[in-house]
C-alpha cells in the first residue's frame, strides 16, 4: 500500500435559529419588559478544518452570519439589531518536539463587523511540556501561557449573571500557570498553580467587574481502581 495521507480536511455548515434562552430562564431581575416582539434570532455558521499529520498541525477557518442579534445593553435591557453580524475566527495549532520536550502553539485572528460583538482580534495558548522518568515513574512538569490582546470588553452584572455592553478596555496581560504531574502505577497526581503572574498585575480584568482571580494551588488525584 503506497497510498499516504498528507492532510484531512472537514467542511460543516450550520443554520439554527430561535430565541436565547437565556433571556427567559435564568435572569433574576423583574425589570425585563417580557412583552415584546423579537424576532427569531438566526445564524448561519461555516467551518473547515485541515489537519497536517506530517507537520502536527491543524488550521482552522470559522465564519458566523447572525441576524435578529439580542444583546444587553449598558442598562442590562434586551435589544434587538435588524442589522446582519458577520464574526470570522481563524486559528493555527502546532506541535514542535515529540521526545521529552514538547512545545504546543496555538494562535488565532477574529474579526467582527459589529462593535456589539465584543472580541480581541489576536489570542495565543502556548505549553512547554518536559517529559522524563525517575525510578522509571513518568513525569511531566511545564508552563501554559495565555494572552489576548487588549479590546473594549464586556461588562459583567452580578445581578442577572451574565455580561453587559461595557466601556472598559480589557486584556493585553499574560496569565501564566504552572504545573507537575506524574503517573504512580494506576493513579495520577498533578499539581498545578494558577496565575503565577498575577501579583505582576492585579488590576487584570475579564471583563468590567470580573477581575480574574488571586494565584492559587490546585492539587487532583485521579485513580484507576481495575485496569
Amino acid at each position: 500500500d503506497t497510498t499516504s495521507c498528507i492532510a484531512n480536511l472537514q467542511l460543516n455548515i450550520n443554520f439554527n435559529k430561535g430565541l436565547p434562552s437565556y433571556l427567559f430562564n435564568t435572569y433574576f431581575g423583574n425589570h425585563f419588559q417580557w412583552d415584546n416582539q423579537f424576532f427569531d434570532v438566526k445564524k448561519l455558521k461555516a467551518s473547515a478544518l485541515i489537519d497536517l499529520k506530517k507537520s502536527s498541525s491543524f488550521i482552522s477557518l470559522e465564519v458566523q452570519n447572525v441576524s435578529n442579534y439580542i444583546y444587553l445593553n449598558e442598562e442590562s435591557s434586551p435589544i434587538q439589531t435588524s442589522k446582519n453580524l458577520t464574526a470570522a475566527k481563524f486559528m493555527l495549532k502546532k506541535q514542535w518536539g515529540k521526545k521529552w520536550v514538547k512545545f504546543y502553539n496555538g494562535m488565532g485572528f477574529q474579526y467582527s463587523t459589529s462593535k456589539l460583538i465584543r472580541i480581541p482580534n489576536f489570542f495565543s495558548r502556548n505549553s512547554l511540556v518536559f517529559d522524563f522518568k525517575l525510578r522509571k515513574v513518568p513525569f511531566s512538569t511545564g508552563t501554559v501561557v495565555s494572552f489576548f490582546n487588549k479590546f473594549k470588553g464586556m461588562n459583567y452584572n452580578p445581578n442577572i449573571r451574565h455580561y453587559i455592553l461595557g466601556n472598559q478596555n480589557v486584556g493585553g496581560t499574560p496569565v501564566v500557570d504552572l504545573f507537575f504531574a506524574a503517573r504512580l502505577g494506576s493513579a495520577d497526581l498533578y499539581v498545578k498553580y494558577d496565575n503565577a503572574t498575577y501579583t505582576l498585575n492585579r488590576n487584570l480584568f475579564l471583563g468590567e467587574n470580573y477581575p480574574i482571580h488571586r494565584s492559587y494551588v490546585r492539587l487532583g488525584l485521579k485513580w484507576r481502581l481495575k485496569n
